[in-house]
C-alpha cells in the first residue's frame, strides 16, 4: 500500500514538474504553431534527424529544410526553438537591438574549447571585454603589423612554387601555415614557423576544432553534460584542448616577461606590439589577473582569425581559376601597381588595389564565413505581426542571404562587380554580413582584409591559377565555416606577363 502510494506521489509530481516546464514555454510553442516548418520527427529531438548519417550531407539537407518553407519559418533542434528570418528588413532589425545580443544556448558547445571569449559570451563580461579589446585592432596596429604579413606572404609564396605545373593541387596546408604563422605572431608574439614544418600539432588540433563543435552543436542527444562525459568527443576534446590551451599558455607566460622587460614597448607609436602584450599592459585589472578569461580571448581572437583568412584565400584562388576573366583585371590592376617585376607590397599599395578587394568580398559573400548566426531573444521582441517571445533562439541564414536575387545580381556565382559603387549603393546594407553586424560586429574585419589583400597582391605577382567548373559545382560541406567537401584544387603556373 504504501509503495503504491509512493509510486502515485512520484506521478503526480512528476506530472506537475513537466506541466510548470510546459507552461513557462507556452510562448514559444504559440509562435511555433502560427509559423511554418517541418513537423518535429521526435519529441526529444526535434528536427535534428537532418544531421543523422552522413555528415557531407548535413549542409546541403540544412539549406533544403531551410528554403522548402516561407520565412519566418521555424525548426526544433531538441528543446531549442529555432526562428528563421532571411528578409534583410527583419535582419536589420535583429542585428541592431540589443534584445539579439545574446548568443544562443547551442553556443556554449564552443565554450568546451574557446571558453568565454567574445565570440561566445554574453552579458555584462561581454560588454566590459568588447569594450577594452576592440580599440587594440586600430589603424596604427594594422600599419605597424603589416611587415609581419608581408615577410611571411614571401615565404608563403616561395613554398608554392612546388604546385607549379603540377596539376590540380589542393593549396589549403600551405594557406593554412600561412595564416597561422602571421596570427600567431601578431595575436600572440610567437613564430610558431609551421610553414617549416613546425608547431603541426597545434595547427591540426585546431582544424579538429571546427568539425567537433558542429557535431556537437546538431546532436541534441549529447548536449548534456553526461551525455557528452559518456560519448567520443570528451576524450577527442580534452586531447585537442591539452594540446592548444598548452601554446596559448606558453604564449601568456612569454608576454608577460617581454611587459615586464620592457613595460614602455608602445611608446613609440611606430612599434609593432602584438595584441597579446597590448592586453597585459592595460589599466584592466580583470582582464589581467583573471588567467582564463585572457586564455579564453586569445583562443578565440586566434581561432577566428586563422580559419577565416584561410578559407577566404584558398576560395579566392579558386575563383580566379573558375573565372579567368575576373582574374584577369585583378592581375592587370596588380601588374599597374607594382611593375613588370615581382616586388614587395607597401603599405601604401594597399588603398590602390581597389578591384582586388572586390574580388576579395564576393568570396566571402560566397564561402561565408560563419553561415549561419543564431541568437537568444532575451526580451519579447516584435517584429512586424509577430512577436518572438524570451527565450526564443533567431537563426539567420547568412549563406542564403547571399544569395538573394533580389540583393545580388549574379547571386550563384563570382562576380566582383557586385562591390562596384553604384551596385553596393543599390543594395541593402544588411544583404552582405560577412563579418555580421551591430554590437556584435566582427572587431577584426580591416585586419582580415589587409591580410587577404597583401598575401593575394604577392601570389598575382608570381603565378595564374586555373580551375575547372564554376562555383556552383563546388559541393560544400559546413563546420563552423563553409568548405569544399573536396579541398581547394587548383593548377598554379608561373605568371608571365603578355
Amino acid at each position: 500500500m504504501i509503495g503504491l502510494l509512493l509510486v502515485i506521489l512520484l506521478a503526480i509530481v512528476t506530472t506537475v514538474r513537466i506541466a510548470k516546464i510546459l507552461w513557462s514555454r507556452r510562448a514559444l510553442y504559440k509562435i511555433s504553431k502560427q509559423l511554418n516548418g517541418p513537423r518535429p520527427s521526435l519529441p526529444l529531438i526535434g528536427n535534428a534527424l537532418i544531421f543523422a548519417g552522413d555528415t557531407s550531407l548535413h549542409f546541403e539537407r540544412i539549406r533544403s529544410c531551410i528554403n522548402a518553407y516561407p520565412h519566418p519559418m521555424r525548426l526544433w533542434l531538441g528543446p531549442n526553438l529555432l526562428l528563421v528570418f532571411s528578409d534583410v528588413n527583419h535582419v536589420e532589425k535583429i542585428l541592431s537591438t540589443t534584445k539579439m545580443t545574446h548568443k544562443s544556448d547551442l553556443y556554449d558547445i564552443m565554450k568546451y574549447y574557446v571558453g568565454n571569449g567574445l565570440i561566445t559570451n554574453s552579458g555584462p563580461q561581454w560588454k566590459h571585454d568588447r569594450r577594452i579589446l576592440l580599440p587594440l585592432f586600430n589603424t596604427n596596429f594594422l600599419k605597424t603589423s603589416f611587415d609581419s604579413m608581408q615577410e611571411h606572404s614571401v615565404s608563403f609564396v616561395r613554398a608554392f612554387e612546388k604546385f607549379v605545373g603540377k596539376g590540380y593541387s589542393d593549396i589549403h596546408h600551405e594557406v593554412h601555415c600561412l595564416n597561422f604563422d602571421i596570427i600567431g605572431e601578431i595575436i600572440c608574439g610567437v613564430k610558431l614557423d609551421t610553414i617549416n614544418g613546425s608547431n603541426l600539432d597545434v595547427l591540426h588540433a585546431m582544424e579538429d576544432i571546427y568539425d567537433n563543435i558542429f557535431s556537437q552543436m546538431v546532436k541534441p542527444w549529447i548536449h548534456s553534460k553526461i551525455a557528452f562525459d559518456l560519448s567520443r568527443y570528451k576524450k577527442e576534446r580534452s586531447k585537442i584542448m591539452t594540446t592548444i590551451r598548452h601554446m596559448v599558455m606558453n604564449t601568456i607566460e612569454k608576454s608577460k616577461e617581454r611587459v615586464k622587460a620592457d613595460p614602455e614597448m608602445l611608446d613609440g607609436s611606430d612599434n609593432f606590439v602584438p595584441i597579446i602584450d597590448q592586453i597585459h599592459m592595460l589599466p584592466d585589472v580583470q582582464l589581467n589577473s583573471d588567467h582564463k578569461l585572457l586564455s579564453d580571448h586569445i583562443m578565440t581572437l586566434f581561432a577566428a582569425s586563422e580559419d577565416t583568412t584561410t578559407i577566404t584565400l584558398c576560395t579566392t584562388c579558386m575563383c580566379f581559376g573558375m573565372y579567368p576573366e575576373y582574374q584577369k583585371i585583378a592581375a592587370q590592376e596588380v601588374r599597374r601597381v607594382f611593375g613588370d617585376k615581382p616586388r614587395a607590397v607597401t603599405y601604401e599599395d594597399l588603398s590602390e588595389l581597389k578591384y582586388l578587394e572586390m574580388c576579395i568580398k564576393d568570396c566571402l559573400r560566397l564561402a561565408t564565413i560563419a553561415p549561419i548566426i543564431l541568437r537568444k531573444c532575451t526580451e519579447d521582441f516584435e517584429i512586424d505581426k509577430w512577436t518572438i517571445p524570451q527565450g526564443a533562439n533567431v537563426l539567420l541564414p547568412i549563406f542564403e542571404i547571399h544569395r538573394d536575387p533580389a540583393q545580388w545580381q549574379v547571386p550563384l556565382h563570382f562576380y566582383p562587380d557586385h562591390f562596384l559603387p553604384e551596385n553596393v549603393a543599390k543594395r541593402h546594407p544588411y544583404a552582405y554580413l560577412p563579418f555580421s553586424m551591430g554590437p556584435r560586429g566582427c572587431i577584426g574585419k580591416a585586419l582580415a582584409l589587409q591580410m587577404l589583400k597583401i598575401e593575394l597582391a604577392n601570389l598575382l605577382q608570381h603565378y595564374q591559377f586555373e580551375c575547372d567548373g564554376k562555383f556552383p559545382d563546388i559541393r560544400l560541406r559546413n563546420d563552423i565555416s563553409v568548405r569544399p567537401i573536396d579541398g581547394y584544387k587548383v593548377k598554379v603556373f608561373k605568371r608571365i606577363w603578355d
